[in-house]
Formats: structure tokens, C-alpha cells, sequence
């Protein structure tokens, strides 16, 4: 089954985010990009970066992007050990 992914200005507009909110989140490294092109597009995994980005949108409420980092680092090695 292959995912739905979308570009950028998709993904900016699915989350009311600017595009340079999106490459900053993608700089340090709170999502990132399913692959990219050979023209150097950047594609997305739709449904699971829009949920990342909807939870750091809520978490952003009451803690730094830096601790929402490290909770994200938390969770991805938890479910790479899980899997």
C-alpha cells in the first residue's frame, strides 16, 4: 500500500503553518521528509506529519520546541525498539 504524500505548500496549508515554519520544524529535526526527489523536492508522509505537526502545534502551548524535541527523539526509539 503506498502513502499519500503531499509538498510543502500542501502540507502548510493542511496545518496553518507558513512553508518556513515547516522547513524550520524539518531543520530541527521535529519531522521529517518521507524522500525527496530527483529535483530536490521534499515530500511528506500526509496523515503522519500532519498528526506530528498538530501535536507539536498543542504541546508548543505550554513547552520550548526543544523539550517537544526531545519527547519526539523519546517516542521514535521507543517505537523502533518496539518494532
Amino acid at each position: 500500500m503506498h502513502k499519500k504524500v503531499c509538498k510543502i505548500g500542501e502540507l502548510s496549508r493542511l496545518c496553518g503553518l507558513s512553508k518556513s515554519t515547516i522547513r524550520y520544524y524539518k531543520k530541527i529535526e521535529l519531522i521529517r521528509e518521507l524522500y525527496r526527489t530527483p529535483g530536490r523536492v521534499s515530500l511528506y508522509e500526509l496523515s503522519g506529519t500532519v498528526e506530528k505537526i498538530n501535536k507539536i502545534k498543542k504541546l508548543k502551548e505550554w513547552m520550548t520546541l526543544k523539550k517537544i524535541g526531545i519527547i519526539l527523539s523519546k517516542e521514535r526509539y521507543e517505537k523502533n525498539i518496539n518494532n
